[in-house]
């Protein structure tokens, strides 16, 4: 079927479509496509908006949380050891270096990098969600490391610093989800208005 020009759609609609519909029902329908495309654009203004404003609570949250693990105790092993967070983003590297328990140290620069990117939707939360899996993977081990000989120590439990650092990625991972969620939502009504503005053109 041949496509009909701009021009032949202009004649189109004003011989056929004006004089069946009449001057007020025309009124009437511009009036609702007008009224129907300042909804769109209010909905594709607001879900941004409010996507923006949580995932800065996200963020401030991840952060504090993150702040508050540093001065608790994060877990205790059997001989009576009880590391504070501060003292394992410090020298937490190490383990990591000799694999095991110590991969999930790697969740610190992770989310670390998952804050400065947030301008970057997509990058920071597949970081988030990386620093997640690393800070939950400790869950996964009954023994660290607790001495420069290497000595081993058996975890018997967990602490508030560990739990904080483990939510402030968990916080994070959330907050760039609902993030991406809301963008989806917003890129079919911008779709939408695009295609309503091209109509709107050719009558």
């Amino acid at each position: 079927m041949q496509e009909l020009t701009k021009e032949e759609l202009t004649r189109y609609s004003r011989h056929l479509i004006l004089p069946e519909v009449g001057k007020t029902g025309i009124t009437a329908m511009l009036k609702n496509r007008k009224n129907r495309r300042v909804e769109e654009a209010e909905m594709a203004t607001y879900l941004p908006k409010y996507g923006t404003a949580l995932y800065r609570i996200s963020i401030k949250g991840s952060i504090i949380l993150f702040l508050l693990s540093l001065i608790q105790p994060a877990f205790i092993v059997k001989s009576g050891g009880m590391p504070f967070g501060f003292f394992l983003l410090l020298f937490g590297w190490l383990g990591a270096l000799m694999g095991g328990v110590g991969i999930s140290w790697l969740a610190n620069p992770l989310i670390l990098v998952s804050w400065v990117t947030a301008g970057v939707p997509r990058l920071s939360f597949v970081l988030s969600l990386l620093a997640v899996l690393f800070a939950a993977s400790f869950l996964m081990f009954d023994e660290i490391i607790i001495n420069e000989g290497g000595g081993m120590g058996k975890i018997i439990g967990y602490y508030s610093g560990y739990w904080f650092w483990l939510f402030s990625m968990l916080v994070m991972l959330a907050g760039n989800t609902i993030r991406l969620i809301l963008l989806s939502l917003t890129s079919p009504v911008q779709k939408q208005q695009a295609d309503a503005q091209k109509m709107d053109d050719l009558m």
